[in-house]
């Protein structure tokens, strides 16, 4: 495997430099009001400043490089997003966009030293956002006053710049006058509209990220060898920010963070009062020499919280908060609350492994500078806030698995299981933005998110994915063992490999399992028996891949896409009930007497352990009596196990299917597969929710085969699960797929489908069993036990527009082995998708593009603004279903972009991914309205200005999902008012608001058709 991968990284840098074209771009390629595209075939090649002006959009594609010309001053190349300006850099794991000098070829990390900076400028992003300058607008750095295009600054805290998403900007910081060199990514009052995720700078020679002013969130940034600071903010920063990786050179950097209030004067407004949480700050090293490497400095009034952090390896002082004699300064910060350092770990600090607190925070002393004595001040407030056990400030070795600087793919970040970065108590910020994981530091145990898309990756810093092949067969473990699989392996399925009672098997993120081809007996599958766990938790970046013997996974030309069949699948065998006569039976394909195969029990909440972000791809082989495998099996699995972001790609038999149980799923995609997408029976009473299915044009049958009982089919518990928010996409039209059809429900299923969208059915879309006699589905329907609501029906039986008859026809007789099988109406069926309280609609849910090809960049399964943003169900409050203001599997965001084969093999667009619980809403400026057509009359808000209490009336022309928030000046959200269904008509809410000093806010009122926002003055 690993002479295959040298071969095709050898392939890819010769397609690189001998196939991609070199189009140089200088400022007039791209003008005002323009939407241009860099495309991956190409080099871009930027010849001094570049800027994408109001009203332009730069698109770039996923794996494209944009190279910098040499030059400095005025000759210095960068791109700059001017205000009003748009850039959308979406990359992906598998394919990042890289920014580079001239003539580097990213691929190769032997025809330039990594260490190499300032060879170009940078990427500079400037916004409207509010900043603490004396000047509402300014020009940022080295950009001169009278050019328009370099101003930056306003009162939106909720601009929009763009998207920033898997960017790796290498070997920058050329010289732009006065001595100031490009920081690697500069960001100029940027708002939180943007998005910035997975971004690293690498080898710049000034910062590699700094903030002036603004409010953007960013998550996943790596900072890494940078000749000053790893993270500056200044001018009232109050973004957020979670995940970030410094790393300084051990002959280079300044501070881990350098942080500064205001700007001439200091305490000018807002201050700059950032959170930022789970960062890993690692310094030089205690033996590198650099005498600049130093963690946090805080001053000029800056305030900003740290929480679940870790600063280790810095070669001077920890921690410095400015606290001068008069005036406001950072110490005010500290003590008035908008200063917080909380729940960090601290190490290896001032060269000494174990530090003091006087080593962390030492007094700062008087200095000398032109002559000047600049007075010094003590850091005692500092310690005292450290050594207050309220603050959960420690100072103990977090445990991280392994710190090294050179290109030996021994860096290492992550913390191990037993460290202290996993088991100290962490701080749980009441914000959506945070995830509030259970770890300090930025890595979980195993999670090296920036694995494969950085710089860090290719230069061999960090360890390689999948070097050496490890075979495993069933005796590899025992019952009772726990092993683990991890992401430096790839591990060879060779025949069934049971991981039995008692048994663990962990699989570190980013790992690769390949299974044997064979038939029957000799069939490689991976079956988790009953009392064994699997924890198989990946995460976007990482996700762990089943796959076939001899395939690279992030090569996409080694084998074509449709390849199915070469493999089995991944089984999971629980204790949860079914509705079969005997409690306890064996899984299709395993022997009778092999007691390994049997699943069912009678406890719901049985665990069979996590599998996340997963993905199966081009398994599906014969085990036996016409029988294939599935992507995915579930038998009799347990509402205890935890099942979100599955892929199964190209299985020659079903996707996903349920022999019973109980097991709740969210965020599962299949796609491609040669007979059902989701198949449900014996029984099966879990939850869904997000789920897509997707036909191929010459495969696939039923997007949803839903089967009750097994002999008798009115045996209980009977087969009534929930799912909420499908898309369901057939063959297409014109595919010649006649097998293609939508849901069919048949002995004596029940089941819920809500808030869902079935299309490109090229046969009927559902198919309730109505037998002559006894329980059937039809029964189920009639009780209850059958709903279809709030569900969206297109482009079925090849017509767009199709009837109610269309979707449902009667079924006819049919002949089978000489013999006459009766056939059915659908009268009944047709009654309920009639009724109106049902909220059937035939609609075009405007799926923004459907396609099935790979290299396509075609799919994208997102609704445009219209029917599926409208009559939305409510969903029952019980901890497991998301309330969402939209039908179907995706709102405005794609979840089903960074991890996924899919992505892989280039069908699906990369445009609008992010990874749930981070999804934004589309972004509006301050004091304007969207387009509302429900809501009469914007919002009527009185007294205005407010002392005590204001009224907030308005009317709602059609039901619809309501949310209504508070913000502050700075765009931090201050409360919620309402979040939840409202009916048509007329609405009243009264606001009272406490311990709010004076001063503007804003009342944000977010429905299915559109946003309002409206300015109020507090007194």
């Amino acid at each position: 495997m690993q002479k295959l991968l040298q071969l095709i990284i050898a392939m890819m840098i010769v397609g690189y430099t001998s196939q991609a074209a070199t189009i140089t771009v200088n400022d007039s390629w791209i003008n005002a009001g323009e939407k241009k595209t860099m495309t991956a075939d190409n080099i871009y090649v930027l010849d001094r400043f570049v800027f994408v002006e109001e009203g332009a959009e730069l698109w770039i594609e996923p794996g494209t490089v944009i190279q910098g010309k040499p030059g400095q001053e005025s000759n210095a190349s960068a791109l700059i997003i001017a205000r009003g300006g748009k850039i959308y850099a979406e990359g992906t794991p598998d394919k990042p966009i890289i920014f580079t000098f001239e003539g580097d070829d990213p691929y190769d990390n032997t025809d330039y030293p990594m260490e190499e900076s300032g060879l170009w400028g940078g990427l500079i992003i400037l916004g409207n956002a509010p900043t603490n300058n004396p000047e509402t607008v300014r020009n940022i750095e080295g950009i001169p006053e009278n050019n328009e295009l370099g101003k930056y600054g306003g009162n939106d805290p909720m601009d929009n710049s763009g998207v920033l998403r898997y960017v790796s900007i290498r070997h920058g910081g050329s010289d732009i006058g006065e001595g100031n060199e490009i920081n690697g990514l500069s960001l100029g009052a940027v708002g939180a509209g943007t998005t910035i995720e997975y971004v690293e700078v690498i080898y710049n020679k000034d910062d590699g990220f700094e903030f002036f002013g603004g409010t953007v969130n960013t998550k996943y940034l790596v900072s890494a060898f940078n000749g000053d600071d790893a993270f500056d903010y200044d001018e009232g920063f109050n973004g957020k920010g979670q995940f970030w990786f410094a790393i300084q050179a051990p002959n280079r950097g300044n501070m881990g963070g350098e942080h500064d209030g205001g700007n001439k004067p200091d305490d000018s407004q807002p201050y700059a009062r950032p959170v930022i949480s789970n960062v890993t700050y690692i310094g030089s090293g205690a033996n590198s020499g650099n005498s600049k490497s130093a963690g946090l400095i805080l001053r000029d009034n800056a305030g900003g919280k740290y929480y679940n952090s870790i600063f280790t390896g810095f070669t001077t002082w920890g921690l410095n908060i400015e606290d001068l004699e008069n005036g406001e300064d950072s110490g005010n910060r500290l003590t008035t609350g908008d200063l917080a350092l909380k729940n960090n770990i601290w190490w290896d600090i001032n060269s000494k492994t174990t530090p003091s607190l006087t080593d962390i925070a030492p007094d700062v002393p008087d200095t000398e500078s032109g002559g000047k004595v600049i007075k010094g001040y003590s850091m005692q407030p500092a310690r005292d806030y450290l050594a207050n056990p309220t603050n959960n400030n420690w100072i103990t070795n977090p445990g991280l698995s392994s710190i090294d600087r050179g290109q030996n793919e021994l860096l290492n970040p992550t913390p191990s299981a037993s460290s202290a970065a996993v088991t100290s108590p962490t701080l749980k910020i009441g914000d959506s933005f945070f995830d509030n994981v259970d770890y300090i530091g930025a890595f979980a145990p195993g999670d090296l998110w920036f694995s494969r898309w950085t710089a860090l990756y290719s230069f061999d810093v960090t360890r390689k994915i999948g070097k050496n092949t490890i075979t495993v067969t069933d005796d590899w473990i025992k019952a009772g063992e726990k092993k683990w699989f991890t992401n430096d392996n790839i591990y060879l399925l060779d025949r069934f490999v049971f991981v039995e009672e008692g048994a663990e098997l962990w699989i570190e993120p980013g790992t690769i399992i390949q299974g044997k081809p064979g038939q029957e007996s000799n069939a490689s599958a991976l079956i988790i028996a009953r009392g064994g766990k699997i924890y198989a938790n990946g995460t976007p970046s990482q996700p762990i891949i089943f796959t076939f013997e001899g395939d690279d996974p992030y090569d996409n030309t080694d084998y074509p896409m449709e390849e199915s069949g070469l493999w089995g699948g991944l089984i999971l065998l629980g204790n949860a009930p079914t509705n079969n006569p005997e409690t306890v039976r064996n899984i299709e394909g395993i022997p009778e007497n092999n007691e390994l195969g049997k699943y069912g029990g009678n406890d719901p909440m049985d665990n069979s352990g996590v599998v996340r972000y997963v993905s199966i791809r081009h398994g599906g082989t014969d085990i036996g009596e016409g029988n294939e495998i599935n992507g995915l099996t579930f038998g009799a699995v347990g509402a205890g196990t935890t099942i979100e972001f599955v892929e199964v790609l190209y299985n020659t038999d079903d996707g996903f299917e349920w022999f019973g149980g109980t097991v709740n799923t969210k965020y599962l995609i299949s796609a491609f597969n040669g007979d059902d997408s989701f198949d449900y029976d014996e029984g099966f009473n879990g939850k869904g929710q997000f789920w897509l299915g997707l036909q191929a044009a010459n495969r696939g049958n039923m997007s949803g085969e839903h089967d009750g009982g097994n002999k008798p089919d009115d045996s209980a518990p009977y087969a009534i699960p929930q799912i909420s928010n499908a898309t369901y996409i057939g063959s297409g039209a014109n595919s010649g797929n006649s097998k293609s059809m939508g849901l069919i429900f048949r002995d004596n299923a029940g089941g819920k489908y809500f808030n869902s969208i079935l299309t490109e059915q090229t046969g009927k879309g559902l198919d309730i069993e109505d037998l002559e006699n006894g329980q059937d589905s039809e029964s189920r329907l009639a009780n209850g036990d059958l709903h279809l609501q709030n569900v969206i029906w297109w482009n079925i039986d090849g017509k767009e527009m199709p009837t109610i008859n269309d979707i449902a026809p009667d079924v006819p007789d049919t002949e089978s082995g000489g013999k006459t099988i009766k056939g059915y109406s659908l009268q009944s069926t047709r009654d309920y998708l009639n009724n109106t309280t049902n909220a059937n609609r035939v609609v075009n849910p405007n799926i923004a593009s459907i396609s099935r090809l790979a290299d396509s960049w075609g799919l994208d399964p997102r609704p445009a603004q219209g029917p599926a943003w409208s009559a939305v169900k409510e969903l029952s409050n019980d901890g497991f279903y998301t309330q969402t203001d939209y039908i179907g599997a995706f709102g405005k965001g794609n979840w089903a972009v960074d991890w996924t084969g899919l992505n892989t093999f280039n069908v699906i667009k990369t445009s609008g991914a992010m990874n749930p619980s981070k999804e934004v809403l589309t972004s509006v400026s301050w004091n304007s309205t969207t387009t509302n057509s429900n809501v009469n009359n914007n919002i009527k808000l009185y007294p205005n200005p407010v002392e005590k209490q204001t009224n907030i009336e308005f009317e709602l022309t059609n039901s619809t999902m309501v949310t209504m928030d508070v913000y502050d000046a700075t765009g931090n959200r201050i409360e919620g008012l309402v979040s939840k269904y409202m009916t048509q008509g007329n609405w009243g809410i009264t606001w009272t608001p406490n311990n709010l000093v004076s001063g503007a806010y804003f009342i944000q009122m977010t429905t299915n058709y559109g946003t309002f926002t409206q300015k109020v003055i507090v007194k």
